[in-house]
């Protein structure tokens, strides 16, 4: 019997803090945020509370450009990725904590950040998803579905 593996991560959160961006060697750029998701909960006595979830976000090239350009404090976000483990080692003890490797960033939506050349972005525009093409549109006499 095969054994099959799935680490596949979607979470929607709001960045605690703007993107920081870092160039890694002449051509690379990685960018790290963190975000925020709440939920609620029922406790025994049968109140509700809020429990959030912080996690840190990293992502590479064009994604990190996108998340320098679009990921500040407050902004929802919509993260796709895997799971990965930072081990690193402080005072001679282990340290450890999950991440999520973002294969996928959207900002949900836009407060009128700024155009790359300094101008006001449209009200109406949205930016576009920092991911991989997605294959052309069907053809306009197909069905919707």
């Amino acid at each position: 019997m095969a054994l099959f593996y799935l680490n596949d991560v979607r979470m929607i959160g709001r960045a605690t803090a703007d993107a920081k961006v870092k160039n890694i060697g002449e051509n690379s750029k990685v960018a790290t945020f963190r975000i925020v998701s709440n939920r609620q909960i029922k406790k025994r006595d049968g109140t509700k509370d809020e429990k959030s979830t912080f996690v840190d976000v990293e992502v590479w090239g064009q994604r990190a450009e996108y998340a320098g350009n679009y990921i500040k404090r407050g902004t929802p976000v919509l993260v796709m990725g895997q799971l990965e483990t930072d081990e690193w080692e402080k005072d001679g003890q282990k340290r450890s904590k999950l991440k999520i490797y973002g294969n996928s960033i959207q900002a949900l939506r836009t407060d009128g950040p700024k155009t790359e050349d300094g101008g006001e972005r449209q009200e109406n525009a949205k930016p576009e998803a920092a991911k991989e093409p997605v294959a052309a549109a069907a053809d306009s006499n197909d069905p919707p579905f």
